[in-house]
């Protein structure tokens, strides 16, 4: 018995079993994706830190990260069980399908099913009778068969895709509570370094400053002050910024040195002041 055309939507043009595979392809991009950016959130986190912190002094700040690290890999996990109710093989018999739940939405539409049954129970019972009749062959029994393999891919599919619509929303809340969490741990297990924040600075009006370079500075700043003028072992200059550890200087004019504007970090080479501030008060 052939299934009569029916006007409405099919589970997919493609048939339903690809509909399956491009639903459990979508969720293993999501896995890709969420995998991702949590990789990138755990670098920016730097775990090592935690390490560096006093349980007499940092005790709310490690508790805070533990919990925080604790709920960032619980939602992990929880994504991948949801991922996995997607990817996880369909496998139904006539018999379980008449009690799923995706009865109704097959119901919905009764010109689709086979055997011009008006339920699902319905069709069961006729294909059961189809093939308990002693009067068709094996090659006339075929086309139930078909049929009935047909109504179970469908079947599938809307369980699939009822599981899928369900786990996304569920995966999107808990990547969002997850990079919360990593955050939060990132904050937690890196408190701000105050002499770090804000360095000692040079005072912003000029000092004069006599500066001595070390061999890695004489060959950084030998074409900005001059061979000669870098193999000195004592150079006059004047500090106009920068820090302690990194001052900002120009140097003197001098019959062998150029005038430039140069960074004296500790590895060139070691600035000391000189006089009094020019221009300032004496």
């Amino acid at each position: 018995m052939a299934i009569e055309p029916t006007a409405s939507p099919e589970a997919d043009p493609g048939g339903a079993q690809a509909a399956i595979d491009r639903y459990r392809t979508l969720a293993k991009w999501i896995i890709g994706v969420f995998a991702a950016v949590g990789a990138l959130l755990v670098a920016g986190s730097q775990l090592s830190s935690l390490g560096q912190l006093s349980l007499e002094d940092d005790l709310p700040r490690i508790s805070a990260a533990v919990v925080a690290l604790a709920l960032s890999l619980a939602s992990a996990m929880y994504i991948v069980q949801q991922a996995l109710s997607i990817l996880k093989p369909v496998e139904m018999s006539f018999d379980q399908l008449v009690e799923d739940d995706v009865v109704a939405e097959l119901e919905k539409y009764p010109a689709q099913l086979p055997f011009g049954a008006e339920t699902v129970r319905a069709a069961r019972d006729e294909y059961r009778d189809s093939l308990a009749d002693p009067n068709l062959t094996d090659e006339e029994k075929d086309p139930w068969r078909d049929q009935a393999i047909r109504l179970l891919r469908r079947a599938s599919y809307l369980k699939v895709r009822a599981a899928f619509d369900q786990a996304w929303r569920k995966m999107a809340v808990a990547a969002s509570l997850g990079a919360a969490a990593i955050l939060i741990f990132a904050y937690a297990a890196n408190p701000e370094d105050p002499e770090a924040a804000s360095p000692s600075a040079v005072p912003p009006r000029p000092v004069e400053v006599a500066f001595t370079l070390t061999a890695a500075g004489r060959e950084a700043l030998s074409s900005k002050l001059g061979a000669k003028c870098v193999a000195q072992k004592d150079l006059e200059g004047i500090a106009i910024g920068g820090t302690e550890s990194e001052p900002l200087l120009i140097s003197l004019p001098g019959s062998v040195c150029e005038v430039a504007r140069f960074s004296l970090p500790s590895e060139w080479g070691v600035a000391t002041s000189r006089s009094s501030a020019i221009g300032g008060d004496t």
